[in-house]
């Protein structure tokens, strides 16, 4: 789906680091598309420096896979992040 499908919401960023990968996402709804995905809450990758990764900036992304991401990078990050976004 094109970026232009998806209109910006808050402004809010989570980072997970440690010494061998970076991975920051904003917060985005879902404005078009599917009925049942109207107003789902999306994340739009704005860095990415993740190890075997194909993740690219400008990717959007569920809530669940940037979890998953970040599980992998940095446990407690991800799950401070699981307990702000519960679905």
């Amino acid at each position: 789906m094109a970026r232009s499908d998806f209109v910006f919401g808050e402004k809010v960023h989570f980072s997970f680091s440690n010494h061998v990968a970076h991975f920051a996402v904003k917060k985005m709804k879902r404005d078009r598309g599917a009925t049942r995905d109207f107003g789902k809450i999306v994340w739009q990758v704005t860095q990415a420096d993740v190890p075997g990764s194909a993740l690219k900036v400008g990717d959007v992304l569920p809530t669940r896979r940037v979890f998953y991401i970040a599980k992998d990078i940095d446990p407690r990050a991800a799950h401070a992040f699981d307990m702000e976004n519960q679905q």
